[in-house]
């Protein structure tokens, strides 16, 4: 039936972007399991509707889940999670593209094309947004979490490297992820519009328990996501948001850091 092949993959996207969002949910194996009866529904809509986008979004989106769900429930650290998400995200895609069907769709590792006023934004982005978090974090005084505390005892040159790392691997994920795979395969199954809000919807949730943390970190890191993904497309590709998003992690973990010398 035409109309069904029409909605199909759009509701199959949309609750697949946002039960991804679900680690950040109690972590429970019994939520788990709701989580993934959910995500294993609309890959069964998005297979019916033989809509190659809608299942190349399903299938990342329910293997990055599937990876923090486990991780989360198996206490493994925050590397190995980001790592192996890292994985599915840039291998996942390739897996499928073996069949003829589905194709592989690798448009978004575009680097783009960078504008002088798309620079400007750029900036504007990252002086906001290291404004947005020291004032959050100097407001609600955030409990850091064990990992971070962990590292109170280590050199000064470890911690740095951890603050690199994190903030080049991590914005690699978030960035490939949801202003990759997402919002390119939703655009092609909604809209351009449609594609924007609704992976800055799922952003903001994914990062409930995130930093920033609460309804209003849920908010401000929704509204943060939209505005990168309209850079994405306006520089036709990832490489202005990744910056942008490297500097906020940057501002994330040195604000996080920075805790370690106040009491634990």
């Amino acid at each position: 039936m035409p109309h069904t092949t029409r909605t199909e993959p759009r509701t199959a996207t949309v609750a697949a972007c946002l039960l991804m969002a679900a680690p950040v949910l109690p972590g429970t194996p019994w939520f788990s399991l709701v989580v993934a009866a959910g995500l294993v529904a609309s890959l069964v809509a998005a297979v019916r509707s033989r809509s190659a986008p809608g299942i190349r979004a399903v299938a990342v989106a329910a293997a990055v889940s599937a990876v923090f769900h486990v991780t989360i429930l198996l206490d493994w650290p925050p590397a190995v999670r980001i790592a192996l998400a890292l994985v599915v995200v840039f291998g996942l895609p390739a897996g499928l593209g073996r069949l003829q069907s589905i194709g592989t769709a690798y448009g978004w590792l575009e680097p783009g094309r960078p504008t002088w006023p798309l620079a400007a934004a750029v900036v504007v982005l990252i002086v906001g947004t290291t404004t947005a978090l020291v004032g959050w974090a100097r407001f609600t005084d955030p409990v850091l979490p064990g990992y971070i505390l962990a590292a109170k005892n280590s050199p000064l040159w470890q911690v740095a490297l951890a603050v690199i790392a994190f903030s080049l691997f991590n914005a690699a994920l978030e960035e490939s992820l949801f202003r990759g795979v997402l919002l390119d395969e939703m655009a092609t199954i909604w809209s351009v519009r449609a594609a924007l809000i609704v992976q800055g919807v799922a952003f903001g949730l994914f990062h409930f328990n995130g930093f920033p943390s609460g309804w209003t970190g849920m908010v401000m890191a929704g509204v943060w996501g939209y505005f990168l993904g309209v850079l994405r497309v306006r520089s036709r590709g990832l490489l202005l948001p990744y910056i942008t998003h490297i500097g906020a992690d940057a501002t994330i973990a040195v604000i996080t850091v920075a805790g370690l010398s106040g009491p634990p």
